[in-house]
């Protein structure tokens, strides 16, 4: 896991739990004493899953959130959430409006928007790590970037 990757697991955490004071309690029962040891989250670095022995249900930190599906990575999240463009930092061909305003109703997105603006991450940084991504991998975004030079 980089340092980027972690201090986006640390404010996203922080932002979902903010209510506990970072302590995770469940989505069904609200409590969060009687939790098992955390799992960590397949494909998300420092993410967890719990399990509630009050309820038996078991939830992750992206439960009840737009970031649910587990499809796409917490660093492209903070890219559309800083104002990033959707179709740059993905083959997948979706609206960066579209997903702008699915993330606008959700409470912890908008915390968690807040938190990375005041630990300093910008787009760029998150940009630069999508491409390196994407590099080592050999995907190319639906839309290439285009500039000086760019084949048209």
């Amino acid at each position: 896991m980089t340092k980027l990757e972690r201090q986006l697991a640390e404010t996203f955490r922080a932002a979902r739990w903010f209510r506990a004071e970072g302590r995770p309690s469940c989505p069904c029962c609200y409590d969060g004493a009687d939790l098992d040891d955390p799992q960590p989250l397949e494909g998300h670095p420092g993410l967890y899953w719990y399990h509630c022995r009050v309820c038996a249900r078991t939830f992750s930190d992206l439960s009840d959130t737009p970031m649910r599906s587990g499809k796409r990575a917490l660093l492209w999240w903070a890219h559309l959430l800083l104002g990033g463009d959707a179709q740059a930092v993905t083959h997948a061909k979706i609206g960066s409006a579209t997903m702008r305003r699915h993330l606008s109703i959700s409470p912890v997105a908008g915390r968690w928007a807040h938190a990375l603006a005041q630990s300093g991450i910008e787009v760029q940084t998150l940009r630069a790590a999508i491409d390196r991504q994407q590099a080592a991998t050999g995907t190319a975004p639906a839309r290439q970037p285009r500039g000086k030079g760019a084949k048209r």
